[in-house]
């Protein structure tokens, strides 16, 4: 009981300072399931890979209480916290066990339903198996392969499991395997915003024309028109509720801002369902054309209150996100809470995308851990896949 204990302090030490400290940090996580086959029971097991949820998603108290703070309170942000981060655990309690020629079989059973098959993946927060990125960059799916390998092997012996320890921890000391940062995409130009909170679900036409206004006044002093981008992109939600006279503002002012062959990227809500619901979506403006791409996933507790529910936003779970540029590269749409989960970016990448384009809303966690940790799940699944990426974000 020591022992685990020990294990599971460590667990807890490796999700506070993963993801939000030193670059070279990240790969710390991959030691996660680990000391779940080291453990020995399933409560430890289980406390284990909670101490590392609990731990990595604190901003999610104060983030949720700010997001929130119209309809609950901070009581309500912690049990959104807990319920998550138990969530997510249950499966790596369910399937431990101590069998080893099962544990590694059931140790992947305990990923797919944490981080990749409904409805946990509509929660999993940082799947540690992502930090592959940091221990094979460019590997890709052969990256995540090696890494089922590599637990398979500490499962079945445990000397292999605390080598493997020792190796991450002396990767970390000097230095190697660190996370970089993305590469820009070529043509792409980046306008991060900030206008604070954008209102989800709602509508206020004049608000949004305001905002349009601003924008686009921003956009001329920037002198978009000479820069040598021909991508253009915007924040998620920065349109507002779009109907077809928002679309056609749109049009109209980007006509008078853009040279020829630039275009112009930007999020919106689409309403669907006689305006009972709408898309949370991206759309590409290229001259006359248009195509939109909708988020998959939106915030499961504030943004709709379920599949079935008659209001909030649509989910498309299963759709793969690809953008289908003009210059025809394909462009990996992760949008604001997606980046957090595994789902979303496995769909995109058996598309083979040739880079992500992330954009999203980060004004009620801006004084959080989580900003930071969305920003580097999308670099690290940018390295893993060795592709660049673009982050968009309004705060």
């Amino acid at each position: 009981m020591k022992r685990d204990s020990i294990l599971i302090g460590a667990s807890g030490v490796i999700g506070y300072f993963c993801m939000t400290h030193s670059p070279v940090l990240p790969i710390t996580a991959l030691i996660i399931p680990v000391l779940w086959t080291l453990v020995t029971n399933r409560v430890s097991a289980f406390l284990v890979v909670l101490a590392y949820h609990l731990s990595i998603s604190r901003g999610l108290v104060p983030g949720a209480a700010v997001f929130l703070s119209e309809t609950h309170t901070l009581a309500d942000a912690c049990a959104l916290w807990l319920l998550m981060s138990v969530g997510i655990s249950i499966p790596f309690l369910i399937f431990w066990c101590h069998d080893k020629d099962k544990k590694s079989l059931y140790l992947i059973f305990a990923f797919l339903f944490a981080y990749f098959l409904p409805p946990m993946a509509l929660i999993g927060v940082v799947n540690p198996m992502i930090m592959a990125g940091c221990l094979f960059p460019g590997w890709g799916w052969y990256g995540l392969l090696a890494m089922v390998l590599i637990y398979y092997l500490c499962v079945i012996n445990r000397k292999t499991a605390w080598t493997f320890i020792a190796i991450i921890i002396l990767l970390t000391v000097i230095g190697v395997g660190e996370l970089k940062t993305p590469e820009k995409p070529a043509g792409f130009f980046a306008v991060n915003t900030s206008f604070g909170r954008l209102g989800s679900g709602s509508f206020n036409f004049l608000d949004d024309y305001e905002r349009v206004q601003m924008v686009f006044n921003d956009l001329r002093e920037m002198k978009i028109n000479s820069l040598p981008e021909d991508y253009i992109v915007l924040p998620e939600t920065i349109a507002g509720r779009l109907n077809p006279l928002g679309l056609e503002l749109w049009r109209n002012e980007s006509r008078q801002i853009l040279r020829a062959g630039q275009k112009i990227m930007f999020g919106g809500e689409i309403p669907t369902d006689n305006g009972s619901k709408y898309d949370n979506v991206m759309i590409l403006l290229n001259g006359e054309d248009m195509i939109i791409t909708a988020q998959r996933i939106p915030v499961p507790y504030s943004m709709y209150y379920g599949p079935l529910a008659e209001t909030g936003a649509n989910l498309y779970l299963w759709q793969d996100g690809i953008l289908e540029l003009p210059d025809d590269r394909k462009a990996a749409v992760i949008i604001c809470y997606e980046a957090f989960l595994s789902l979303p970016y496995v769909l995109s990448f058996m598309q083979s995308p040739d880079l992500i384009l992330w954009t999203g809303n980060q004004w009620w966690c801006k004084n959080t851990s989580l900003p930071l940790i969305q920003e580097r799940s999308v670099a690290l699944w940018a390295q893993l896949f060795d592709i660049p990426a673009l982050l968009v974000k309004n705060r």
